[in-house]
């Protein structure tokens, strides 16, 4: 099967033919978008990353923060997990 199209009319002037027009107009596009998202996925790699932290009383949390596994989990966009897990205090299943 021969895809072959004709983009250009070799004349003088030389000048495109519609499919010529249609691709190049096309192409344009692209390389635009091309841009746009170089330059996107540049200002996402700048970003600071934001920290969270979060404080408790001991004689009101301890046991329901620092005792085991925390109430809530933080994910990351690919899936990893990046909930802190601190060995601080006295552990329930420490052998």
């Amino acid at each position: 099967m021969n895809s072959a199209v004709r983009l250009l009319d070799r004349g003088r002037p030389i000048s495109m033919t519609a499919p010529g027009r249609y691709l190049f107009e096309h192409a344009q596009q692209i390389l635009l978008r091309v841009e746009e998202v170089r330059a996107m996925t540049r200002r996402l790699g700048k970003q600071k990353v934001a920290r969270l932290s979060v404080g408790f009383v001991a004689s009101t949390l301890y046991d329901a923060l620092a005792g085991g596994d925390p109430p809530f989990r933080i994910t990351a966009p690919d899936g990893r997990d990046l909930t802190r897990r601190d060995d601080h205090g006295p552990s329930k299943s420490r052998h």
